[in-house]
């Protein structure tokens, strides 16, 4: 995920627009703080509303 933030965020973009959703829910536990901000950084590029939701790991 924080190698390919982009490419995962416009994945999810492609299959958002494809099935008509209407927001996008990505979730990434709290322990990749690199990821969770990587994937927050690409996040406005869609035209669909993307929440990064932060889980707590186990």
């Amino acid at each position: 995920m924080r190698e390919n933030a982009e490419e995962l965020v416009d994945g999810a973009g492609i299959m958002g627009r494809a099935l008509g959703v209407h927001r996008i829910i990505i979730a990434i536990e709290a322990n990749k703080p690199d990821a969770i901000s990587a994937l927050r950084r690409f996040k406005q590029a869609l035209g669909i509303p993307v929440s990064i939701s932060v889980v707590p790991t186990q």
